[in-house]
């Protein structure tokens, strides 16, 4: 597993939730559980980014393609594909995808395509 900032490896530790690497760069809060790349969670992008998912989430999990949707997602944030992921962002980047959610839910009820 390699940290998307630094582009370095990660080490691997077994920890009680699984498989855990972490970027050995000081300051970098890369996480990766399990597979899964994440920053270390706070009470406040932690809040956000269930809000997030649960918005975003609700668009794909019912009619539209979810690879298209992410596509789109990196376009509205300005990201590579590799750099769109929830748990990646903080709050601001959360709020965005919220909006992002909300202007995609608009269009296509606009014009009729269903959700």
């Amino acid at each position: 597993m390699f940290c998307p900032i630094h582009q370095i490896e990660m080490p691997t530790e077994i920890t009680k939730n699984g498989l855990m690497s972490v970027c050995p760069v000081v300051g970098c809060n890369i996480i990766a559980l399990n597979g899964k790349l994440s920053k270390r969670a706070t009470k406040g992008n932690k809040k956000y980014r269930k809000l997030a998912h649960k918005v975003f989430d609700r668009s794909w999990r019912t009619s539209y393609d979810r690879t298209l949707l992410y596509q789109e997602l990196a376009i509205f944030m300005g990201k590579s594909i590799e750099q769109t992921h929830i748990g990646l962002f903080g709050i601001d980047e959360c709020k965005k995808v919220i909006k992002f959610s909300k202007l995609k839910k608009k269009y296509l009820t606009k014009n009729k395509v269903s959700i």
